[in-house]
């Protein structure tokens, strides 16, 4: 079961390098940035808070997790989303990473997993 959550993670993880490839290109935001940090704080901690509340609504461990990751990939997304559509900005492929990244290690360490 363990080898079937890693592989899982290891997807998540992934989906930035197979679907946004070519716009690492062109982000022009440094991967050790301040920027970057704050992603991956942020959503380190809108996954934990996700969890915490999925859990005291009753949901399994597993669901509980998936339901942190997705809360707080999608608020990552959609700040994105605003940096393109609203503030005509550029889609960063990087903050993109760290949110992903960030939100995979608040699931985890929230979790009993």
């Amino acid at each position: 079961m363990r080898s079937l959550r890693a592989l899982k993670v290891a997807y998540v993880a992934a989906i930035p390098w197979f679907v946004g490839c070519a716009s690492f290109e062109k982000d022009p935001s440094d991967w050790l940035g301040h920027d970057k940090i704050a992603h991956f704080t942020a959503s380190a901690a809108l996954a934990a808070a996700g969890y915490d509340q999925a859990v005291k609504n009753g949901k399994s461990e597993c669901e509980a997790v998936q339901f942190g990751l997705a809360f707080s990939i999608a608020i990552g997304a959609g700040k994105e989303a605003k940096d393109f559509w609203i503030s005509h900005s550029y889609w960063s492929s990087k903050d993109m990473v760290a949110d992903i990244l960030g939100a995979l290690t608040g699931a985890i360490l929230a979790s009993d997993c």
